[in-house]
């Protein structure tokens, strides 16, 4: 048996005491251990946002990347409602899950307000204040 395989075997049948030593380990050297951590993810933070995000919507929308890509791509790399090409977004219906299209964050945020409000009520506002704006101001 080499030095790897042991201890992973050791690690494996004394779990507890391993468990022990790592946050007593933890406590004696937190500085360092949280120095080399932001040292080792400051220098791939764009691949770890990556990452984070490919994750995020693997977990959410069960897209892998290329299909993601994919997706973007069909819609020309562009939101559906203003053709922006910045922040986009997955739209999906909150009720089934399904994916609509992609938005950019303000046009989804906007619709997902304007799904769970009533609607009329800002249309009557935004009439009156056409009224409004005929009357001169004092």
């Amino acid at each position: 048996m080499d030095t790897k395989e042991y201890q992973k075997n050791y690690r494996e049948t004394h779990r507890e005491r391993f468990k022990e030593y790592q946050k007593s380990f933890y406590k004696k050297h937190k500085k360092e251990v949280n120095a080399k951590n932001n040292e080792r993810y400051s220098k791939d933070i764009e691949v770890n946002r990556a990452k984070k995000r490919a994750a995020a919507i693997k977990r959410k929308y069960n897209l892998t990347q290329e299909e993601y890509k994919t997706l973007i791509d069909s819609v020309g790399n562009k939101c559906e409602i203003c053709n922006s090409k910045s922040n986009l977004c997955i739209d999906h219906c909150h009720k089934t899950g399904r994916i609509r299209g992609i938005l950019c964050r303000r046009c989804n945020i906007t619709l997902s307000y304007i799904e769970s409000n009533d609607v009329k009520k800002y249309e009557q506002y935004l009439k009156n204040s056409e009224v409004k704006d005929k009357e001169p101001l004092r």
